[in-house]
């Protein structure tokens, strides 16, 4: 292949202007600010918080004012227009009940908010990780490729020499052509990786950076191999805090179901008589009103008590399903961690192994010129054994990451 090909990531990105250099930590603390997802959530729980104010307060007052068309007579004068102001309030602890239902769910919210923001972690992991592994394959590839010319050097030597055909030297050549066109095949996987995490930061598509960082050691967790209790994760108190808004529901529709009471004062404007002779004579009157209402209708206050009864059956069966669910991830994602710790071990093995065999098959090429297109299985073989290390680093990372995040941390 002749095109010049990028074999470097952080080439790559150089070409294209300024690079900022990121760790997953620091992409965690930008992302936890900026995600617009995370930023939703975050208003979603304002707007929920604003909801006790409204239900906790009275209703407006009532101002009438009536004017008689013929005036009514009384004993100290012609009543000649009215005004009232009356004020209605709930059944006692009704309205107390309304702000705590709207309370619990607000911090319903809340921890949705919280896991919004946890899961966060888990959707940079599954682009960043990818991303690293694109990174760390392109080095071991350009290793390759450098390997595998050194390779042609000998196998040009030694036909020369006389101790092999010009067929080795084709066979390193097809290789070398294999290696660079998979050097570009991973450049360009590193694309929608990219694109992908710049849209969980809210950073423009084009934004340049690089991955600052090297996998973590792998290694079995002792506080990773405790499975917790899900009833503290986020996702589950979000539930059982609507569960309690549901309860505080139930008992408001019952108290929304008594009576109410309303206080109120009527003031009546009265004319002066020229027939009436007294110092009361159009003297304004004063009469304090009180009204209660009649619940008759209790079909709708039946309905709203079962509705939030059924919301509270329905709820705890999610509360109960939630936590299988998340039991079941852990168990998924802890044979993951797992799988690849061994996995990771196995391949450790092998590659010693292997370059040993190369390096014996090597010597003996070098020799009597044998064994050529068996020394470049080996180099292939090993290529693969270090790919595979590198993926189980990224699955290893990834299951870290999702149990991290099912144990709240």
């Amino acid at each position: 292949m002749k095109t010049k090909i990028i074999c470097s990531l952080f080439a790559l990105f150089l070409l294209q202007g300024v690079v900022r250099s990121q760790t997953i930590d620091e992409l965690y603390a930008i992302a936890a600010d900026s995600n617009r997802e995370v930023r939703a959530s975050f208003e979603e729980f304002q707007s929920s918080m604003q909801r006790a104010a409204q239900v906790s307060g009275l209703s407006d007052p009532v101002l009438s004012f009536g004017y008689f068309i013929q005036p009514v007579e009384t004993r100290v004068g012609p009543q000649s227009a009215k005004i009232g102001l009356t004020q209605m309030f709930p059944w006692f602890g009704t309205l107390k009940s309304q702000e705590n239902s709207a309370s619990s769910f607000a911090e319903a919210k809340y921890q949705t908010f919280l896991d919004k923001q946890k899961f966060l972690f888990v959707e940079i992991a599954e682009s960043y990780y990818p991303l690293l592994e694109l990174q760390e394959q392109i080095k071991l590839q350009e290793e390759n490729l450098k390997i595998l010319k050194s390779y042609l050097a000998i196998a040009k030597s030694s036909y020369s020499n006389g101790k092999s055909s010009m067929v080795d030297i084709l066979r390193v050549e097809i290789e070398i052509e294999n290696a660079k066109t998979d050097l570009l095949l991973l450049e360009e996987e590193i694309e929608p990786y990219r694109v992908r995490l710049s849209n969980i930061l809210n950073w423009p598509n084009d934004t340049l950076y690089t991955i600052n960082e090297k996998f973590e050691e792998i290694a079995l967790s002792k506080e990773l191999a405790e499975k917790p209790l899900f009833n503290e994760h986020p996702t589950v108190l979000a539930l059982k805090q609507q569960m309690e808004s549901a309860k505080h529901q139930e008992q408001a529709a019952k108290k929304q179901g008594a009576p109410k009471i309303g206080v109120g004062l009527d003031y009546i404007f009265i004319d002066k008589s020229n027939s009436i002779n007294s110092s009361d004579n159009g003297k304004d009157a004063i009469m304090p009103m009180v009204s209660v209402s009649i619940p008759l209708y209790r079909k709708k206050y039946k309905a709203a008590i079962l509705e939030a009864n059924h919301k509270q059956k329905a709820l705890a069966y999610h509360i109960e399903n939630k936590e299988n669910d998340l039991s079941s991830k852990y168990s998924l994602y802890w044979y993951q961690l797992t799988n690849a710790y061994e996995k990771h071990a196995l391949y450790e093995q092998q590659l010693k192994l292997t370059q040993q065999a190369i390096n014996l098959t090597l010597n003996e090429y070098s020799n009597s010129g044998k064994d050529y297109e068996e020394l470049l299985r080996l180099q292939q073989k090993l290529l693969k054994y270090k790919e595979g290390q590198l993926v189980q680093m990224r699955e290893y990372s990834l299951a870290k990451t999702k149990l991290n995040y099912l144990q709240s941390k």
